[in-house]
């Protein structure tokens, strides 16, 4: 099964490797997708994410038949981009936070309550991560780097509109600029 994000169309999804394609909207109120994202802890691969320009994230349990908002916590509805802790991946922190592969980050956009959030019960709730980053800094992407158990290896990297690159080793609890 193959999964499309198609601005202004929604998802689209195809069962045939992308011979033919159908919408698979039902429930998603906003169809302008910015991204979509499959949650690895999910053997069966029903569990996805989408992230959409302003009505936040939308999340389906049963292969996109039916999705619902996902937004407890997330003060931001503009979500540039979406990304799961890879599978098989944790960051340790001495903070103790351990990430498991059902966290995700959201990067938002928004004129307040922008920057990085952080769900740990795949994509159900939300905490804005914004220590050490200027309030309200508006997040592009990032990315994600687990290395395995050596936590010298591990960090999220964020870039952000006009603040530059910004790093965590501990999850996204913290945060510190490298632009150079």
């Amino acid at each position: 099964t193959l999964y499309a994000a198609v601005y202004g169309t929604g998802v689209m999804k195809s069962l045939d490797g992308g011979s033919t394609w159908a919408l698979a909207n039902t429930g998603l109120a906003n169809k302008r997708v910015m991204s979509i994202r499959s949650d690895p802890s999910d053997g069966t691969a029903q569990t996805l994410l989408v992230a959409t320009e302003g009505g936040g994230v939308f999340r389906t349990v049963d292969g996109a038949a039916n999705w619902a908002a996902s937004n407890t916590g997330l003060q931001c509805g503009f979500v540039r981009n979406l990304r799961f802790v890879p599978a098989g991946g944790a960051f340790y922190s001495g903070a103790g936070y351990t990430a498991a592969a059902n966290h995700v980050y959201a990067a938002t956009q928004c004129e307040l309550n922008s920057g990085v959030y952080r769900s740990v019960d795949g994509g159900v709730n939300w905490a804005l991560l914004s220590t050490g980053m200027p309030a309200g800094t508006a997040v592009n992407n990032f990315q994600i780097n687990s290395a395995g158990n050596n936590p010298a290896g591990q960090f999220i990297r964020a870039t952000t509109l006009g603040a530059g690159v910004y790093q965590s080793n501990d999850g996204g609890s913290s945060w510190n600029p490298i632009n150079g």
